[in-house]
C-alpha cells in the first residue's frame, strides 16, 4: 500500500500520479545475492510495489535514463539516492552498496523519528505564526501616553518582548508535543496577554509625579 498520492504534471504535459511506497523490506540474503547495482536497484523498485513511472516521475528523472539505470547502462546520481530510497520505501539499494565493501547499514534515525522531527518543525512554524499574529494584535492595542519619542521607544521595546515570547513559546510548546495545536496556541496567547499587562503596568505614568 502506498502513502498519500500526489498529482503532478510530467515533462510531456500528462498528469502523472506520484506517490511514495509504504516501508517495505526483503530478506538480507536476497539483497546480497544481487550481482550488480542495477539488479539491486531493480529489486528495490520491485519491492516498493510502485510502477516505474511513479518512481521516475517522483524523482524527476527522464524515463529513458531510468530505463538505462535498470539495465546497468546508467547510474543513480549520489544526490538522488536518499530521494530514491524515500520514494520506494526501502533501503535495499544502499544496503547492497554497503555489502559490497563488507559493511552493514546502521540507522542514525528511524523513519518514525524523522517523521516526528518534521512534525515538530511544522508545529513550531504554526505556533510561531500564531504567536506573531497575537503579538501584532497586542502591539496595535498598546498605545502608551507620553511624548512621541518616549512612546516610540516603548512600542519598540514592547514589540521586541512580544516577539521573544512568541519564539520561545513556539519552541517550548513544539518540543513538549503533549498538547494539540489549538491548546499550544492558547498557552502562547495567555503568556502574551500576561506579559502585555505586566509591561503596560510597568510603564504606566506615575500620577503622583
Amino acid at each position: 500500500m502506498a502513502s498519500k498520492d500526489l498529482l503532478r504534471y510530467d515533462g510531456q504535459g500528462e498528469l502523472a500520479l506520484s506517490r511514495r511506497a509504504e516501508p517495505n523490506e526483503v530478506p538480507e540474503e536476497m539483497i546480497q545475492r544481487q550481482k550488480t547495482g542495477a539488479a539491486a536497484l531493480c529489486l528495490a523498485c520491485q519491492s516498493s510495489g510502485l510502477e516505474d513511472k511513479e518512481i521516475y516521475s517522483a524523482l524527476k528523472i527522464d524515463a529513458g535514463y531510468f530505463s538505462r539505470m535498470k539495465k546497468g547502462e546508467a547510474s543513480l546520481q549520489a544526490d538522488q539516492v536518499q530521494p530514491f530510497c524515500e520514494v520506494v520505501g526501502n533501503l535495499i539499494y544502499v544496503q547492497w552498496q554497503a555489502y559490497q565493501v563488507g559493511c552493514k547499514l546502521v540507522l542514525i534515525k528511524s523513519e518514525a523519528e524523522r517523521r516526528a522531527e518534521h512534525a515538530e518543525e511544522r508545529l513550531r512554524a504554526e505556533l510561531l505564526e500564531a504567536g506573531l499574529r497575537e503579538a501584532s494584535t497586542l502591539a496595535r492595542e498598546y498605545k502608551p501616553l507620553g511624548k512621541v519619542q518616549e512612546n516610540l521607544a516603548l512600542q519598540t521595546e514592547f514589540a521586541r518582548k512580544m516577539f521573544d515570547i512568541a519564539v520561545k513559546g513556539a519552541q517550548d510548546s513544539a518540543s513538549t508535543a503533549r498538547q494539540s495545536t489549538s491548546d499550544a496556541v492558547k498557552i502562547i496567547q495567555d503568556r502574551m496577554k500576561e506579559s502585555f499587562e505586566e509591561f503596560r503596568a510597568s510603564v504606566r505614568p506615575n500620577k503622583s509625579a
